[in-house]
């Protein structure tokens, strides 16, 4: 079974708070394949093999590939598109 350990890391603090509010607001305790020792789990340690990035920039220290890096930016979307016709 794959195992997908999530590490956030973000410009608005700390992982472990990030963690909690995830948890939290996504009722983690109900989903059956979130844990420490199921398929999914957002960690604080570095164990993870995934990484979610929320309006930060690339920590040069990353143990996994770029594609397995998601980054979330709170960006006007006028930079986020080559053209301005939406």
């Amino acid at each position: 079974m794959s195992k997908y350990r999530i590490r956030i890391f973000s410009s608005f603090g700390e992982s472990a708070n990030c963690k909690g509010i995830y948890e939290r607001l996504c009722e983690a305790d109900l989903i059956d394949n979130y844990g420490p020792e199921k398929e999914i789990y957002i960690t604080n340690d570095d164990d993870y093999t995934h990484v979610i990035l929320m309006n930060t920039a690339m920590p040069t220290n990353l143990k996994v590939s770029k594609d397995r890096v998601v980054g979330l930016a709170f960006e006007p979307p006028v930079f986020l598109r080559s053209d301005s016709n939406f």
